[in-house]
């Protein structure tokens, strides 16, 4: 048993390795126009995942249609649109996000029951991934770009300073919890999540941040590093359990297999999707960056 955990957790650092290493590039390597091209590839292959857990067979033929106009849309919206314009736009796209973060937080918590009004209705299972995919890669595209005639790299640090604790917190949860986990956390929904991988998860997030407190990418008292934590590991897991509502109710695993037995591109964003909106809401409505 101890040898088949050993070689599960070294097949998933060595693929975690390997994903950091592609991101790291396409965020610091890529002109902000090759970056959103990335981002469309993403979506598609996202969008394709959606429909396939949620059984939406019929919408199959309208995948790449439908991915190729967000695509259009999104490329010439940053290139060609005025400043005030985009401003305008992100609010209703983030008022957007914000609603489906609200709605997902009592899907959750009233799951099974709440599953009732939306496991048969295809109408709402695309409205969800809409709510849930487009406002998700609109926003690192806002967030890549802020400041680009300023500092081509403003945007991929501040992306880069988001992932990295949630990436911390996901692998920390996981592989904690798989050594050590024995009290279920939401057994309805993830019955591999444990309370002791998410207590773990939660240290390290807090020593993340309190790195970079040190360093000076924080600038806030001990009280909010700690409080912030809390915050973003409940909203980590959250996110992380919307998804794994979606796939109970498809009776699928995994969202595919991109990854190989580590699943697919939504099993790998889905702890973003909530944290990367309200940061973006954040960024957006009290303009606290600074170039």
């Amino acid at each position: 048993m101890f040898r088949f955990e050993t070689k599960i957790l070294l097949n998933r650092i060595i693929i975690t390795l390997i994903l950091v290493s592609l991101i790291y590039f396409i965020l610091f390597f890529l002109t902000l126009y090759k970056f959103i091209f990335s981002i469309f590839l993403l979506f598609v292959l996202s969008i394709y995942e959606w429909v396939k857990i949620n059984k939406i067979k019929f919408f199959y033929k309208f995948i790449f249609i439908f991915c190729f106009i967000i695509f259009i849309f999104f490329y010439n919206f940053f290139l060609l649109s005025s400043l005030v314009f985009i401003n305008n736009f992100n609010k209703i796209i983030n008022l957007l996000s914000l609603t489906w973060c609200l709605l997902s937080f009592f899907l959750i918590i009233y799951y099974p029951k709440s599953s009732l009004f939306w496991k048969n209705s295809y109408f709402l299972k695309i409205l969800f991934g809409f709510l849930i995919l487009v406002p998700f890669f609109y926003d690192i595209i806002f967030i890549r770009q802020l400041c680009y005639e300023k500092n081509h790299y403003y945007g991929s640090y501040l992306l880069l300073y988001i992932l990295i604790p949630i990436w911390v917190f996901d692998s920390s949860s996981y592989i904690f919890g798989m050594l050590f986990g024995t009290n279920k956390l939401f057994i309805k929904l993830s019955p591999g999540k444990t309370f002791e991988g998410y207590i773990s998860g939660v240290f390290f997030l807090t020593l993340i941040f309190f790195i970079y407190k040190s360093v000076g990418i924080l600038n806030i008292s001990n009280l909010y590093v700690i409080i912030i934590s809390f915050l973003v590991s409940v909203l980590s897991l959250f996110g992380d359990l919307q998804e794994s509502m979606f796939k109970r109710i498809g009776k699928v695993k995994n969202s595919g297999r991109l990854f190989f037995s580590h699943g697919g591109i939504l099993d790998r964003i889905d702890s973003l999707t909530i944290i990367l909106s309200l940061i973006s809401n954040y960024l957006l409505f009290l303009q606290v960056h600074k170039c």
